[in-house]
């Protein structure tokens, strides 16, 4: 986890994989701070964005599925339903 800080900081990877890393300890609460952080690190870039979030990770499902409930709006914009087909 540390080295994942220090490699990666402010990257939308690091905060992806520490907000699932967060989760599975039950800190929802975190999680959701490391996944506001993934979304404000990716809304400049869609096709980065759309890059990362396709990738078929246990981590990144999570953060989908969080997106679509958390910020649907944002999740529609980035036609990221088509990408999880």
């Amino acid at each position: 986890m540390v080295t994942i800080i220090h490699s990666f900081p402010g990257h939308a990877v690091a905060f992806i994989v520490r907000g699932y890393l967060a989760m599975e300890a039950g800190n929802i609460e975190q999680r959701d701070e490391f996944y506001v952080g993934a979304l404000a690190a990716l809304e400049d870039d869609a096709h980065t964005f759309q890059r990362y979030i396709s990738w078929d990770y246990p981590q990144f499902e999570a953060f989908r599925l969080w997106l679509g409930e958390h910020h649907p709006q944002q999740f529609q914009q980035m036609d990221i339903q088509e990408i999880r087909a």
